[in-house]
């Protein structure tokens, strides 16, 4: 695997707290630090497709609230943490 650098200028000044990684269904990782730019890294080969989800059924009740119905809705991983500060679940 090649090394791969984030091309954010600002990355290089910033502790490691305002970074955020979550691991997708597709097997990629989203990244964001405190800037509004989000990045995804996507790894060689494919993700085992028995650790994706199964959606089955979205319906939208009104109001902003959706319900989703399905399989293996949490994901695959618990991603990241950072002390007891911050989980980045995929569920």
């Amino acid at each position: 695997m090649d090394e791969v650098s984030i091309p954010d200028t600002n990355l290089q000044f910033e502790g490691a707290y305002p970074t955020r990684m979550l691991t997708l269904p597709t097997g990629q990782v989203l990244f964001s630090d405190s800037d509004s730019q989000l990045w995804v890294y996507t790894p060689d080969g494919l993700p085992n497709p028995a650790l994706r989800p199964v959606i089955n059924n979205v319906t939208y009740s009104g109001g902003g609230v959706f319900t989703i119905t399905g399989k293996q809705l949490n994901g695959q991983s618990a991603g990241a943490a950072y002390g007891d500060d911050d989980q980045m679940d995929s569920n």
